[in-house]
């Protein structure tokens, strides 16, 4: 399997994607609506890279109709077992680039984690033909605080994330910048940071570091010496039995 292939560079760790992988903010929905002066009422969203449906299940429980669009199929699979008892969702397999949608037929665009990964020429024209007129598109990152800004644990993980990734695996989404944005929004965009956090026991956070594509996981010579970091780590940071 070439792990350098985005659409295939997850299929061996959507199980610790699934479980340890952050979810979102619950009041997104409404704040996109509210800023992006959406329709009240039901909206069909198109998730665009939706993976194993973290950001499908925010929009889904703020009563919108959900399309997640995921080209890898363990990834998929995961989502639709997940979320199996949403009669409003459902998963295509499809990529940013060609999403197998109807033209005309979304009134919302997002995208949790997985702009990076896309050919942003060919998708913005895809967007276009899958909205309805001038159809909103949200990029959304769960993204570290900046250096200055992070606690000592905090710093710590960066530690463990410097010392073992594997750096012909490592894509660097926080490269983006205002540059990357002004050329794909046609018009205009607005940027906007909210509080999100992650409390996690010792298993929780090697999984949240095996979930990472760059990272050691299972079976990697690198593996049990990561683990044995992140118990160092856990023990000094840790308060009643988790780290945030």
């Amino acid at each position: 399997m070439n792990v350098n292939d985005p659409h295939k560079r997850f299929s061996s760790r959507v199980e610790q994607y699934a479980r340890y992988r952050p979810g979102y903010p619950a009041d997104i929905p409404k704040l996109l609506l509210e800023e992006l002066s959406l329709p009240a009422g039901v909206l069909t969203v198109a998730d665009i890279g939706s993976g194993t449906g973290l950001l499908s299940e925010v929009f889904l429980n703020s009563g919108h109709r959900v399309i997640g669009v995921e080209p890898n199929d363990p990834m998929r699979d995961t989502s639709i077992e997940l979320l199996r008892n949403e009669s409003e969702f459902r998963a295509l397999a499809g990529s940013a680039e060609a999403t197998g949608l109807e033209s005309s037929s979304v009134d919302l665009l997002v995208c949790g984690q997985a702009f990076h990964w896309f050919d942003q020429r060919k998708c913005a024209a895809e967007f276009c033909r899958i909205g309805r007129g001038r159809t909103p598109v949200a990029l959304i990152w769960n993204k570290r605080l900046a250096r200055d800004e992070r606690s000592g644990f905090e710093t710590a993980y960066d530690a463990i994330v410097e010392e073992f990734r594997i750096p012909e695996r490592h894509v660097a989404h926080q490269a983006l910048d205002d540059s990357d944005f002004a050329s794909f929004f046609p018009t205009a965009f607005a940027k906007i940071e909210l509080d999100n956090h992650q409390s996690l026991n010792l298993d929780g956070l090697v999984g949240r570091l095996e979930s990472a594509s760059y990272m050691p996981q299972q079976g990697d010579p690198e593996f049990e010496l990561m683990r044995e970091r992140c118990q160092e780590f856990f023990e000094r940071f840790s308060l009643e039995g988790s780290v945030t």
